[in-house]
């Protein structure tokens, strides 16, 4: 019997010139529902979050009315900001994921209401000269960012290649899902060491 899909609600935000109309919300929407999609299929999303959370329903499981993710679409400027003030690094980057949880003891689960994993911020001058750099669309580089940043939202991170490992063999299920065959190169070359 097939389990149901895991309901997932994107916020998105904008605060970017209107040079980047090439990224559509949909595509941004889609590419999350499918990282939730597929996490659920290979892990098991309410298991993945069973250590996240507090109070977990009878019987130890967490039972989610679906989830929420907040994305804000931003520059190189405002990003630069978050980067300094919070991972204090003082230049701007691709992509931060602020999980719910992180910082927090643990998340709340109100079974009535989804569940906000947390919020996703992308810089798309970055992702634009990363996608120009690995010869790739610009759909191709926000889904493979979409992707990453909703694994770190769900627990994972990469301290080291062999977690590294673990987050890539996920993006690229994620990305095949959406239609691509292949990580971008930065995928395989950036973010050992870093959260």
């Amino acid at each position: 019997m097939r389990r149901k899909a895991v309901k997932v609600k994107a916020d998105i935000f904008t605060k970017v010139p209107h040079g980047f109309k090439s990224v559509s919300k949909g595509l941004c929407r889609k590419a999350i529902q499918e990282a939730a999609r597929v996490i659920d299929e290979e892990l098991g999303l309410h298991e993945r979050l069973n250590g996240l959370v507090v109070e977990p329903a009878v019987g130890g499981a967490v039972l989610v009315n679906g989830l929420s993710v907040e994305l804000t679409l931003t520059d190189d400027a405002a990003i630069r900001v978050l980067n300094r003030d919070y991972r204090e690094v003082d230049s701007p980057t691709d992509v931060l994921s602020f999980p719910t949880w992180e910082g927090e003891q643990l998340l709340v689960v109100n079974p009535s209401l989804p569940l906000h994993l947390g919020e996703i911020i992308v810089s798309l001058d970055t992702a634009a000269r990363q996608a120009k750099e690995d010869g790739v669309s610009m759909h191709h580089m926000i889904a493979w960012l979409l992707a990453h940043a909703m694994l770190h939202l769900v627990g994972f991170d990469h301290p080291n290649e062999e977690a590294r490992q673990i987050m890539r063999n996920y993006e690229a299920k994620i990305l095949r899902t959406l239609g691509f065959a292949y990580l971008p190169k930065m995928a395989q070359e950036q973010y050992i060491g870093e959260a």
